[in-house]
């Protein structure tokens, strides 16, 4: 495998196998993460998704799947959520209990660890349009959570899916941008959903990745990113994983910008496309496996799926992953 594909796939999916469209109940997922876990393909593999409500329950049954190397589970917790931030902050207390329960206490070894939070922005914070808004929702949440996560703590947060608002993903940005202080805080963008309003289009996209790269925010990606390379299914266009996440690291090595964001988001041949010789390009623009390797560690976080065989396989098809490796 080249080494700027490796770098590029190195821990890319948050396995998310709890929620559509998979579905699964919580026992058949954790499951399903042990076995790409413990499998030869773990490197490609992030953390566990879960709502934060379903934590205690989630270690209960992790109790029984230690991983072989000694490591903890690794989760990223839905939190959040509603339409007035007064709401949402009074939920984030209560979740807060649920975090510090499952952190404890002291410097033993912990075998569950909360890695990341997600949660969607609330509607009045959204409506606002201003960064300011968003900014101090952002800084009330963490600090709201201080003591029941990780200083360190990654979160993302999410504004309107689909068509979306250029105002309010401005807003977002210019926001988040500086936050956290060692937190980790970026955007998540949701790429497709059970109905097409969950799509967003390649303009809006493009806007996006430009935008978090002009203010150095870290975005990560949800939804509907089964595929590698942009494709129709039906009257549906989905976007690619390797499109929308290729274009992030383009963007943030300086190899791309303007129309050509975009114009790499929609691309539907996988030809223009290539891992040779430590180098990703895309129609001859190109970032070494070090500007790969940068951009995954400050912008590109990854995504979240409901699967993780299917990159593999498509990976596959197009002759990028060995014809030998697990599928």
């Amino acid at each position: 495998m080249d080494t700027a594909l490796k770098i590029f796939l190195d821990g890319l999916i948050d396995y998310a196998g709890l929620f559509p469209p998979a579905a699964l109940d919580l026992s058949r997922a954790m499951t399903e993460y042990v076995r790409h876990r413990d499998g030869p393909d773990a490197w490609m593999l992030g953390r566990f998704v879960v709502s934060c409500g379903r934590l205690p329950e989630a270690r209960t049954l992790g109790i029984d799947y230690p991983a072989k190397d000694g490591r903890p589970w690794r989760f990223s917790a839905l939190v959040g959520g509603g339409e007035s931030e007064s709401d949402v902050l009074g939920r984030l207390r209560s979740e807060g209990d649920i975090l510090t329960a499952l952190r404890g206490r002291g410097g033993v070894p912990r075998p569950f660890v909360v890695e990341a939070l997600e949660s969607r922005l609330p509607g009045d914070v959204l409506s606002s349009n201003k960064p300011e808004r968003v900014r101090s929702f952002v800084v009330r949440a963490l600090e709201t959570l201080e003591d029941a996560v990780p200083s360190t703590i990654e979160m993302y947060v999410e504004g309107p899916p689909g068509e979306g608002d250029a105002t309010i993903d401005r807003a977002i940005i210019e926001g988040l941008a500086g936050v956290g202080g060692s937190a980790k805080v970026g955007v998540k963008l949701r790429c497709g959903g059970q109905d097409e309003t969950s799509f967003p289009p390649v303009s809006r996209v493009a806007g996006i990745l430009s935008q978090c790269k002009a203010a150095s925010v870290p975005i990560k990606f949800t939804g509907g990113l089964h595929w590698p390379i942009r494709r129709t299914i039906g009257t549906q266009q989905y976007h690619g994983f390797v499109n929308v996440l290729g274009a992030a690291v383009l963007v943030h090595a300086n190899a791309i910008d303007g129309p050509d964001v975009a114009a790499c988001v929609g691309e539907t041949e996988a030809s223009a496309f290539s891992f040779n010789d430590g180098v990703f390009s895309w129609r001859g623009r190109r970032a070494s496996a070090t500007a790969v390797a940068k951009a995954r560690k400050s912008m590109v976080a990854g995504f979240g799926s409901a699967f993780f065989d299917d990159p593999r396989k498509g990976l596959k098809a197009l002759g990028w992953w060995p014809q030998d490796a697990e599928s």
